[in-house]
């Protein structure tokens, strides 16, 4: 287990800082294998006393960036690109201004100026870390940690410095090898001594392994957290708890690195090997509220979406504690007392070649199932379900399973689909649909402003700037609140307002947004209660997507294109506006985004092509989305403080609508009579191109 201290970059007097630090941190939890650094500015004096011997940094330097020529016995300038491994076998891949080359495919470290979260996933790393001007944010992708780090010293910043522990894992997976061997193991409940034991065991007979993969109860609820340090030979990831007797065994959540070779996952998601397996893993039980230690329908949803997106040609492996309710039905039967519907569902959806679980202390290996129906549907892979049985239980029943994986992305079709002469019917094949509630059909009178809130007023009764703003000093404040009472834009409301809506289909409906840019500004509302783009369930994300198909279509029609925004701040109810602007502007869009940021010191990223925005922006965490004709996509994480109308002001822009006296909507109403002939104008015109009519 290597420990390892990452700082922002250095700026002109900012090294004597960075020093002082660093002797702190290693005096309290030192030692620590070596400091990589982000930049340092080369005519620092404390950089030059550190390259002749003269200040001791007490362990090696890393810097990104600089003249290579100038490495020391103690230094390294990490220029260009490329990939290096430390002593302890860690391997850091790094890129400057010139790209990784194809060659580079792992590593367990990347680190880079400008944050790529696209090339780190690619890269297998289990960290990432780059460059920030102004603040520390931290994130969770999958089993992939993102750490931005603004520059050393920043008075802004409440952090520039981190320290963590780390076991060179990827260096330990070849990425060349298809083949791989993986153990699984159902309820630990805290039996360590006994897990242990059996493990080594294993893998000195018939390893070693690559993973070890834990479903079930890993703690027992007499677990101390000392216990959590144990020492495993093999890589080994865990699902989170199951009740609340150990979440405070769980420091975050989201997942993390607990000690040597031990990994909690974290609530739900997809963990792709350097080899291609993936692993797609659901943590705690069922339950109708979510917590730390369940999962509900609206969590089970997301989790679909986010596996659609990201492996829509299905996963290797399942994990979840709970067994699938009817599992054992066209099978041997077997006593189980835990099942869940909801993971029935979600094996359904997924088609794993392998679902492991545990919580019933019994081993059931079932015939392989099929996931399609024989001479309607092509031929899919089968699923293997297995129940796994807990550490050391009296009937010693089999608790730990060896297998022999090859990756379904190395394998052709064929044999992928291969039927096995004892494949059975799925036994989900009657399994009856989530209960979901229904919205009220009546509905009425509401006005759909587009989610502006009035601007406040300064001093001397100027107007003021229009930001939200989200506690003090740049640190966040409290989570987003939600609105009390009923919702202004849920149907259910019987006193939400049609006059502007055009269509309503399954579960999104279409309106005319009240003081919009232009006349045919557009709002795309859930019919149910759902707040944000990121937190949408299947169908209703499939539908906004039919819609925005069928705009694109429409306005194309025009010789125009579609702007779409999303604000997820102060809000409670998914509005996402879609703007038209003529295909001339396009080109212009870009630099209005760039200086209008530059205005409000905010800096956009783009998303990676294949990250969803569920995973970027989960549930809670307040953003700015916005697409860009051609696909682009742009996402600013709120902290401290945001402009209401950003979204109205790049638009406005002079260079693109040029309606900067629009900006607030307020500026932009206009009679009743006029709204409702507008509103039946777009109707007539739209019709043709309306998805709600073809579903009807």
């Amino acid at each position: 287990m290597a420990k390892v201290l990452v700082c922002g970059q250095v700026d002109e007097g900012k090294g004597e800082a960075l020093v002082k630090k660093v002797q702190s941190v290693v005096k309290k939890s030192g030692p620590f294998e070596f400091l990589v650094c982000l930049g340092w500015y080369e005519h620092d004096p404390v950089l030059q006393r550190i390259l002749s011997g003269e200040t001791k940094l007490l362990m090696p330097l890393m810097i990104l960036g600089g003249d290579p020529s100038k490495d020391t016995d103690n230094v390294t300038f990490l220029a260009d690109s490329g990939v290096i491994k430390t002593p302890a076998g860690i391997l850091v891949a790094y890129q400057t201004d010139v790209a990784l080359g194809d060659d580079i495919s792992q590593c367990d470290m990347f680190i880079s100026r400008e944050t790529d979260l696209g090339l780190a996933q690619k890269l297998s790393a289990k960290y990432h870390f780059s460059s920030s001007k102004e603040s520390f944010e931290e994130s969770l992708l999958g089993a992939l940690r993102h750490i931005s780090l603004p520059l050393v010293g920043s008075p802004q910043a409440e952090k520039w410095i981190y320290a963590f522990s780390m076991a060179p894992v990827r260096s330990q997976v070849p990425a060349k090898t298809k083949n791989m061997k993986i153990l699984l193991c159902g309820d630990v409940q805290g039996q360590f001594e006994t897990f242990l034991k059996r493990v080594m065991s294993v893998n000195s007979k018939s390893g070693p392994f690559d993973l070890l993969l834990c479903v079930g109860n890993f703690f027992a609820s007499a677990t101390k957290e000392q216990d959590v340090k144990v020492d495993i030979p093999v890589p080994t990831y865990i699902l989170g708890p199951n009740s609340a007797e150990v979440t405070h065994l769980f420091k975050d959540i989201e997942g993390y690195e607990m000690g040597s070779n031990l990994t909690y996952l974290g609530k739900s998601g997809i963990l792709t090997t350097p080899t291609g397996l993936k692993i797609a893993y659901l943590s705690g039980i069922e339950a109708t509220t979510s917590s730390p230690c369940t999962f509900t329908y609206g969590d089970l949803k997301r989790f679909e979406v986010e596996c659609q997106l990201s492996v829509s040609a299905g996963v290797d492996i399942l994990l979840t504690s709970p067994w699938p309710r009817d599992v054992t039905r066209y099978a041997a039967d077997v006593n189980y007392e835990h099942s869940s519907g909801l993971v029935s569902h979600l094996a359904v959806a997924l088609k794993p070649r392998y679902h492991f679980a545990a919580l019933n202390n019994v081993f059931y290996e079932r015939l392989p199932y099929r996931n399609h129906i024989v001479l309607q549907e092509q031929d899919r892979p089968v699923t293997r379900f297995i129940g796994l049985a807990a550490v050391g239980n009296r009937n010693k029943d089999r608790w730990l399973y060896a297998l022999n994986l090859t990756p379904m992305c190395h394998l052709d079709l064929k044999e992928l689909r291969r039927q096995p002469p004892d494949v059975t019917e799925s036994p989900y094949k009657s399994l009856p649909a989530p209960v979901k509630e229904s919205v009220k059909e009546e509905a009425r009178q509401q006005f759909f402003y587009d989610m502006s809130s009035p601007r406040g007023r300064g001093r001397g009764g100027k107007r003021g700037r229009d930001f939200a703003h989200e506690g003090h000093g740049g640190k966040r404040g409290p989570p987003q609140s939600y609105q009390k009472g009923p919702c202004w834009f849920c149907l259910s409301n019987a006193e939400v307002d049609k006059s502007l809506i055009v269509s309503i289909g399954e579960s999104v409906y279409m309106t005319l947004a009240k003081g919009g840019l232009l006349e045919d500004h557009i709002l795309l509302i859930p019919i149910d209660h759902e707040q944000s783009l990121s937190a949408l369930c299947p169908e209703t994300q499939r539908e906004v997507e039919m819609f925005k198909v069928a705009l694109q279509q429409f306005f194309s029609k025009q010789g125009k294109s579609i702007v779409i925004f999303e604000r997820n701040y102060r809000t409670s109810h998914l509005n996402l506006q879609v703007v038209p602007i003529p295909k001339s502007k396009e080109a212009k869009l870009e630099s209005a985004v760039q200086d209008i940021s530059t205005r409000y010191e905010m800096e956009l990223v783009q998303l990676p092509e294949f990250a969803s925005l569920k995973q970027i922006a989960p549930q809670g965490v307040p953003y700015f989305y916005m697409e860009l004709p051609g696909g682009k996509r742009l996402y600013y994480k709120i902290q401290s403080r945001f402009p209401l109308q950003f979204g109205r002001e790049v638009l406005a822009h002079k260079d693109v609508l040029d309606l900067e006296d629009r900006v607030d909507w307020r500026a932009c109403e206009i009679p009743r009579e006029v709204e409702d002939s507008l509103t039946k104008k777009f109707r007539d015109a739209f019709q043709p191109f309306d998805p709600s009519q073809s579903q009807n």
